[in-house]
């Protein structure tokens, strides 16, 4: 797939919510290499929105390196593609970059799972900002740590389902990258994938297995 489809809908009252004047846009990608099986926006993890940014994740992409993963930026008032942004770095195969991707005002945060990181970009600019990952033993790749991603004012929740056999999730400061903690829960059965979608409400953190 290498279209996405946007749908906007206006909201006309503050006491009732109506879904008027509905248009349909596609939005298109613009690719280093042909995009013969790319998939653009594929999860709903890897599509995130605002009053001013889209960024749809395309982790299959194989621009310059097979699944090295880039994410394509979009102006939701008007569905115009911005840019492409890409993970810092040598491209490299398996990266996997854009699997989940959240917004934060002007900022962007995409992780890729065959990395263990989160980046940080500014919308703005495109510029890369800042890079994290969970500290040493969590670290490894084979938690498939970036499964999932949400992040609200200073602190990122980051799912990793296949933590210590049962999964977990860790928590960032959005403005430092560092680790605040991490998220478990010794009651769950293994191989229950703890962290395989994550949400965050204020002081409150939710992991879906």
């Amino acid at each position: 797939m290498k279209t996405l489809l946007l749908l906007v809908c206006l909201v006309l009252s503050q006491t009732m919510l109506h879904a008027t004047d509905l248009s349909v846009q596609k939005l298109f990608g613009r690719w280093q290499a042909s995009p013969v099986g790319y998939r653009l926006g594929f999860l709903p993890k890897s599509v995130a929105m605002s009053d001013k940014w889209i960024v749809a994740g395309v982790s299959d992409s194989d621009e310059g390196a097979v699944n090295r993963g880039c994410a394509q930026v979009y102006s939701a008032t008007t569905g115009a593609w911005v840019r492409a942004l890409f993970a810092r770095g040598a491209a490299a195969v398996d990266r996997r970059f854009g699997l989940a991707c959240a917004i934060s005002g002007n900022l962007a945060l995409i992780t890729e799972t065959g990395t263990a990181l989160t980046h940080v970009f500014d919308l703005s600019t495109g510029k890369w900002l800042r890079s994290f990952k969970p500290l040493p033993p969590d670290d490894t790749t084979a938690n498939n740590t970036g499964w999932s991603l949400a992040v609200e004012g200073s602190r990122v929740v980051v799912g990793a389902p296949l933590t210590d056999g049962k999964g977990a999730a860790f928590v960032f400061d959005l403005k430092t990258g560092a680790q605040l903690g991490k998220l478990t829960n010794a009651s769950v059965p293994a191989g229950a994938a703890l962290g395989g979608a994550v949400a965050i409400e204020g002081d409150l953190a939710l992991l879906g297995s």
